[in-house]
């Protein structure tokens, strides 16, 4: 496969195994860059051009559920506290809201971390 853009050849080439031979035009010289197709998938999947393999779907997916069950835990601790203290010192059920608040948070915040990591999230993923 050959194609031409203006300014830029890209052909396949056969050496070592297969590779991509990237030629770019420029005041009258060639600049050649030699990427593996692995290389190139990787370059698309970081800029969110391309979706990840499934391997990293599950992986990301099994880190949320497990997450998601951490949060439910510390709620459900929260809320046996306000059933077996209705009397109970305001400080420790504000205490255990805010733990709950700042684990819900941080994993917020590292999803969003991840996202810009993987150049799939623009500049709004960074709010926290």
């Amino acid at each position: 496969m050959n194609e031409y853009l203006p300014e830029l050849t890209i052909k396949m080439t056969d050496d070592f195994g297969h590779s991509i031979l990237l030629t770019q035009a420029h005041c009258g010289e060639d600049s050649v860059v030699e990427i593996h197709p692995l290389h190139l998938r990787f370059m698309c999947e970081k800029l969110g051009l391309f979706p990840r393999n499934d391997e990293q779907l599950a992986k990301e997916n099994r880190t949320l559920t497990r997450r998601n069950g951490l949060l439910a835990d510390r709620l459900n601790r929260l809320a046996d506290l306000l059933d077996s203290n209705r009397s109970a010192d305001i400080s420790s059920l504000q205490a255990s809201a805010r733990a709950g608040a700042d684990l819900a948070s941080e994993f917020r915040q590292e999803h969003a971390d991840s996202r810009v990591e993987s150049g799939l999230a623009g500049d709004d993923a960074r709010r926290p």
